[in-house]
């Protein structure tokens, strides 16, 4: 078992976290943005973005693609092409449109994440939360 799975499963106790991922599910989407919200993911996602420019070239002053808010907070990070950003996905946060120097490329964003009810037993008849 990996170091985050022990973790997971210490905290939790959970005896199906043994044999599951870390993360469970990849979402794919193409010049997505997101008004503020809280998931009910289990502790851990990731979020990275890929710009449709051709031959990126990973400099600390790259334009910023898009920014990943957290409004409770108030900070915004500004992800840059290329970038992953892990984060807590109970914590509520948003994805701002992208930055009018992207408006006409393609961006797309790539998350993975773990569903708490997955966590859970995975059991059919426990009742699902989005």
């Amino acid at each position: 078992m990996d170091g985050w799975n022990k973790k997971a499963q210490d905290v939790v106790g959970w005896e199906t976290l043994k044999s599951t991922s870390l993360w469970s599910v990849i979402s794919c989407s193409c010049n997505y943005y997101s008004a503020a919200h809280i998931d009910n993911d289990f502790f851990l996602s990731a979020f990275q973005v890929v710009a449709d420019v051709g031959e990126v070239d990973y400099e600390f002053d790259s334009p910023v693609v898009t920014h990943f808010c957290f409004p409770t907070n108030g900070y915004a990070v500004a992800v840059r092409n290329g970038d992953v950003l892990l984060f807590n996905p109970t914590v509520y946060h948003c994805c701002s449109k992208k930055e009018k120097s992207f408006e006409k490329k393609n961006v797309y964003l790539n998350s993975v994440y773990l569903k708490t009810n997955i966590v859970g037993l995975n059991d059919n008849h426990i009742q699902f939360n989005l």
